[in-house]
């Protein structure tokens, strides 16, 4: 299951992911970084909860990219998991992204607050 947070500051989307990026999340993460966001000129994806990306995760993280990229906007990962960085990079998502390693980018701009 995953679980986010969304912010807007200063025409940056920020979303904050923990859990596994699968066909489960999917629709999740289309909508926190695809809707309303024509004010914003950049997005952020805080990756560093994320322990799981599966090929479904990877085509959505690619149809984000290529949507903004077609708004001329930006797309950045951070925090991203050393797992998670080795697949992005193993499929080529590093052409796309600037694809972090886990102890490259220490920003964290905020942890996922955990529900029961």
């Amino acid at each position: 299951m995953l679980k986010s947070l969304l912010r807007i500051d200063e025409n940056v989307r920020y979303v904050c992911l923990e859990g596994e990026l699968d066909l489960e999340a999917v629709d999740v993460l289309i909508e926190l970084t695809l809707s309303n966001c024509e004010n914003e000129k950049s997005l952020v994806l805080d990756l560093g909860g994320v322990s799981f990306v599966d090929s479904t995760g990877i085509h959505c993280l690619l149809e984000i990219w290529r949507q903004w990229r077609q708004r001329e906007k930006s797309v950045q990962l951070i925090n991203v998991q050393e797992d998670v960085s080795e697949i992005l990079r193993l499929v080529g998502l590093d052409e796309f992204f600037k694809v972090p390693g886990p102890h490259e980018n220490g920003e964290v701009f905020w942890k996922v607050k955990k529900t029961r």
